[in-house]
């Protein structure tokens, strides 16, 4: 199994509640992936915002995954993005998941800052 990995970040320039709200629709509208968790922490300035999806091929029997860990403060966003699961049959499906919510952050201002593709 394979994953990939991104690093990005970006001047707050969103309220991440919105960038949350777009991911999700985004992810919905155009690659039919499942919202699993939405998951919010504030501590002081800081809001922590973790979302999960999953989208299922049924013609090939399986899946893959995408984690997000969004972090915001009073100066700067950050967004970890996974794109994991998926075996041989659906080898790629991970990345693509990854890179939509990659091109999604990057409207929203985000940019890349690292890219990483781990086996297993």
């Amino acid at each position: 199994m394979s994953s990939k990995i991104y690093t990005l970040r970006a001047d707050k320039q969103h309220p991440l509640k919105d960038v949350c709200a777009k991911l999700k629709s985004e992810m919905d509208k155009k690659l039919g992936a499942d919202l699993c968790a939405d998951i919010c922490h504030t501590e002081n300035d800081s809001q922590i915002r973790m979302l999960a999806f999953e989208c299922f091929y049924l013609h090939m029997g399986g899946f893959a995954s995408l984690g997000i860990l969004l972090i915001e403060n009073s100066r700067e966003q950050t967004a970890d993005v996974v794109g994991y699961g998926g075996d041989s049959i659906i080898r790629g499906a991970n990345k693509d998941l990854a890179k939509k919510a990659v091109q999604i952050l990057g409207e929203l201002g985000f940019t890349v800052l690292q890219e990483k593709e781990c086996m297993s």
